[in-house]
């Protein structure tokens, strides 16, 4: 929106192709700013969620830069973790690495839209249409993507038993989705897995890790393995390409001092679990 009569235009003020300042980020993550002359001008305005987080720009990418909660910080190091059992599955996503700021880890990935695509979430896509008949919500969500041409289940797969490996029981509505045009508004495709942090056992203490199995999870179900009922294909799994992996993720665990022996090995000992209950429904 802009005033009647002004020369704006969207490609004079969009964060994708403008500077924007670092008043905002640096006030978010407790650095200090000289009273009355914070600049506005930020994506970091409307970010959302409860971890600390701010833009940059990082060598002319627009970077999400995420940090940890809790006295193990763990949410950064999951990130990276999760990105890695993406990347030997090839499984669409976004990537993520660490960085440090002292002994604090956070995890940095870049932007996955554009000035000519954008993310519309779950949230919305579930209501673009009227669930008539009361499907559930797998159903109903399948059903929304199709009516825009869009066969969402193979990446719906996908999502799902990521989140099931990795113990992610934070998949709402408002982080997956879709990645539309926004001009001719036409649906392209899935939108890349993101935002896995909240798994491998955040939240729970180390003697408790173990028994993640039960517990609830989002969004099509309230246990991962009543959601696991929903995948309609698990040829593209391999889990031997994962298990080598072993060695990085627990030099991952390792690197941050919050994390101790008996955390790091509950979570190892968690996903050799998730990955042998794989094994047995190949």
């Amino acid at each position: 929106m802009k005033p009647v009569g002004s020369d704006l235009a969207w490609r004079d003020v969009n964060y994708f192709d403008n500077d924007f300042s670092d008043d905002v980020g640096d006030v978010l993550f407790g650095r200090s700013v000289q009273e009355g002359s914070i600049d506005l001008s930020s994506p970091d305005i409307t970010s959302e969620g409860n971890l600390k987080k701010r833009w940059r720009i990082i060598d002319g990418q627009r970077c999400l830069i995420k940090g940890g909660s809790g006295e193990s910080l763990q949410e950064p190091l999951n990130e990276v973790i999760a990105s890695r059992i993406m990347d030997a599955l090839g499984v669409d996503h976004v990537r993520y690495d660490l960085i440090w700021d002292g002994r604090r880890p956070y995890s940095v990935c870049p932007d996955f839209v554009d000035d000519e695509t954008e993310f519309i979430s779950a949230f919305h896509v579930f209501r673009s249409l009227k669930n008539g008949d009361n499907s559930s919500i797998y159903a109903h969500y399948v059903r929304c993507c199709s009516e825009n041409g869009m066969d969402v289940v193979p990446a719906l797969d996908r999502m799902i038993v990521i989140d099931y490996i990795t113990a992610n029981n934070d998949r709402h509505m408002n982080n997956f989705g879709i990645i539309r045009d926004p001009h001719s508004l036409e649906w392209i495709s899935a939108a890349p897995i993101f935002d896995t942090g909240n798994s491998l056992g955040v939240g729970f203490p180390s003697s408790d890790i173990a028994l993640l199995s039960g517990r609830e999870c989002k969004p099509f179900s309230k246990t991962f393995e009543d959601q696991m009922r929903f995948v309609s294909d698990l040829s593209w799994v391999d889990v031997d390409a994962v298990e080598v992996l072993y060695p990085e993720i627990e030099s991952i665990l390792r690197s941050s001092l919050y994390m101790s022996d008996r955390r790091v090995g509950a979570v190892m000992e968690l996903l050799s679990s998730r990955l042998d209950s794989i094994r047995r429904r190949l």
